[in-house]
């Protein structure tokens, strides 16, 4: 009986050590990073993450949420659940209520989509599919159409450049949707205040097995004013993974071969306006944390005016910190004066969609008179 006794404790101990290494391996993987909470305590953001899984769930003893840690400063926080299922699943709740203001859910930048697969839960055996069927956002007011709004980080997720400010997501969808069949999942980078498109997203088909004939038919698709579709293989870490064709395929523009314009694409080349100039706007490249260090500040701000003189003769380089510029939407881009217009236009070609510090780079052109303004307003470089 004692012996019983000591061999059940032991396996106890083994599976709660198991469980324990486990939950270290994949606390990037168990985790949602949500943006725009305020200064909020962190019971009340884990009181109310439980309550939305447990109604999702249609289970009010679910409880999934092991720990929330809340960046007040920069309006911030990561919730940790007991799953990596579940963190999943409340991909789909981006723009949910908090407060009576939406939020902003998405994954953590050095999230593994490979962890759901090679590590599983050695103690809750709960399957994807089940998580999946049972997980319900309409049970807190989100709709659904099937398609969500954030990709997974993996070798199918699809970046998309170029793309004009003003166009919608239904009509971005439609475009995609005609050459790649249907999408699993569609995510627009939009600004915040004016909801106009940052020029580039992310995608993912839900047939794997088109992702590769999809890049390469979207890729070089005129959308006016001399602007073609920029798409790849998303950068996971510092592998690349992308399709980078030479030059654009398909057939060119006027050619007897060529298919008939849609509607879509006729509307994209009417409403784009984003016009090759000697300005480069590069996004996403820097934290504002880094913007504070010193140290981290002058080091990223050298690596990339070197990557940068690659591509042609820079004038001109800012990067802006908070006491260094009046307009503070400034802040944290790179903004990049060439000699030349072409010479900004290869630069483009070869930064756009990169990787940076695991983070993809946005980038835009500005027109000689913004830039002018942005000088007259500099405090200090």
């Amino acid at each position: 009986m004692m012996q019983e006794m000591i061999l059940a404790q032991a396996k106890a101990a083994e599976e709660q050590r198991k469980y324990q290494a486990w939950l270290q391996q994949t606390k990037h993987s168990r985790c949602i990073y949500v943006g725009g909470v305020g200064h909020v305590p962190q019971a009340d953001l884990f009181q109310f993450w439980n309550a939305v899984v447990n109604k999702c769930m249609g289970d009010d003893n679910r409880n999934a949420v092991l720990s929330v840690y809340v960046n007040a400063m920069r309006n911030f926080a990561f919730v940790e659940f007991d799953s990596m299922q579940i963190a999943t699943c409340c991909m789909d709740l981006d723009g949910i209520s908090y407060n009576g203001q939406p939020i902003n859910i998405r994954r953590p930048k050095n999230y593994n989509a490979e962890l759901a697969r090679i590590l599983p839960n050695p103690i809750n055996t709960e399957k994807d599919e089940e998580v999946m069927k049972k997980f319900n956002p309409e049970a807190v007011g989100i709709e659904t159409t099937g398609l969500r709004t954030v990709c997974d980080e993996g070798p199918n997720k699809i970046y998309v450049g170029n793309l004009p400010p003003h166009l919608p997501n239904a009509h971005i969808q439609e475009l995609l949707e005609a050459v790649g069949g249907k999408l699993k999942a569609l995510q627009v980078v939009r600004n915040v205040n004016t909801g106009l498109s940052k020029g580039y997203g992310f995608c993912e088909f839900e047939d794997h097995s088109k992702t590769e004939q999809a890049i390469k038919d979207l890729s070089g698709l005129d959308v006016g004013n001399g602007k073609l579709l920029i798409v790849k293989r998303a950068l996971v870490g510092n592998e690349s993974l992308v399709y980078s064709p030479t030059t654009p395929t398909g057939v060119s523009v006027g050619s007897s071969n060529a298919a008939p314009i849609s509607p879509v694409a006729a509307e994209i080349r009417e409403i784009s306006n984003d016009v090759p100039t000697r300005i480069l706007v590069l996004t996403n490249m820097i934290t504002d944390e880094e913007l504070r260090n010193p140290v981290e500040y002058n080091e990223i701000k050298r690596d990339i005016q070197s990557e940068c003189s690659n591509y042609g003769k820079v004038l001109s380089f800012r990067l802006p910190r908070m006491n260094q510029t009046k307009n503070q939407d400034h802040v944290a881009k790179v903004f990049v004066e060439y000699k030349t217009v072409e010479e900004a236009k290869k630069a483009r070609k070869n930064i756009e969609g990169r990787s940076f510090a695991q983070r993809t780079i946005g980038c835009r052109y500005m027109s000689e008179r913004e830039f002018s303004v942005l000088a007259d307003e500099s405090l200090n470089d």
